[in-house]
């Protein structure tokens, strides 16, 4: 993806059983970066819809009228906090697209394929099944080829 002003602008959120924002939205590409390489588990717990909600939360506050897309990994069940396709259904109510990635067996593919965004064409999907986290990396063009709108994909970034 393109990450710049005028293109795409990435935030990371991650859950457990709190909530951290790694980084806001940005259109800095170095902040991207170094963001993702500081990054470190926040625990244990799984609370999707508290990591749902602070999605929602960040998205909306932003001022750009342009597609929003929220893609979610996760290696577990939610073990804490409600339901979290409901929390999803909010920000599909926004107009937010979501895709949920799962990795590894602890997953629950029929959950997480409710909290993705309904599939329009076969060939762009949004849930995506990994076996670890070392899998993910074969499965990330894929991922980031269905969440490009537009031009913001670029195969140099």
């Amino acid at each position: 993806m393109t990450i710049s002003e005028k293109s795409v602008n990435m935030a990371a959120i991650q859950f457990s059983s709190g909530v951290n924002v790694e980084f806001p939205l940005t259109s800095d590409r170095n902040t991207v970066l170094n963001g993702i390489s500081r990054m470190s588990q926040l625990g244990s717990s799984t609370n999707m819809d508290a990591g749902l909600d602070k999605v929602l939360s960040v998205l909306t506050s932003s001022k750009r009228s342009v597609s929003q897309v929220c893609i979610m990994f996760t290696d577990g069940e939610p073990d804490s906090g409600n339901d979290p396709v409901a929390h999803a259904q909010n920000l599909k109510d926004h107009n937010i697209e979501i895709y949920t990635v799962g990795v590894g067996s602890g997953v629950n593919p029929k959950l997480l394929k409710a909290i993705a965004t309904e599939d329009r064409n076969p060939l762009q999907p949004h849930y995506f099944q990994a076996s670890s986290f070392q899998d993910l990396l074969e499965l990330l063009s894929n991922i980031v080829s269905a969440a490009c709108k537009g031009d913001t994909c670029s195969s140099a970034q």
